[in-house]
């Protein structure tokens, strides 16, 4: 769930602030969240939620506040210690929508 945070945001490095998600943005999170061994089509079905669901209650720069500090936190390699509440409720509302819990 992190790298695929920072590649949603990796495109969003111009001479203007990006001040919504785009469909590259949109892309990258899929394609970096989709690459796990896991049941393919349950987790394609959760990372759609959670990027549809940040899409709707998140604004861009909020988006990209988190993948700042998730790239700060990772810079020596280590996983961060936690991800932003606000992203693991969105997650954990996916996986328990998408999962039928």
């Amino acid at each position: 769930m992190v790298s695929m945070i920072a590649l949603a945001t990796a495109t969003a490095c111009g001479s203007e602030p990006q001040l919504d998600f785009t469909q590259e943005n949109t892309d990258s999170f899929l394609a970096a969240c989709t690459t796990t061994p896991d049941d393919l089509l349950l987790h394609a079905r959760i990372c759609q939620c959670v990027i549809d669901t940040a899409e709707a209650r998140l604004r861009f720069t909020e988006f990209e506040a988190f993948e700042d500090q998730l790239t700060a936190e990772t810079a020596d390699g280590a996983p961060p210690a936690s991800l932003p509440p606000a992203v693991v409720e969105l997650v954990a509302e996916c996986v328990i929508e998408e999962g039928g819990l």
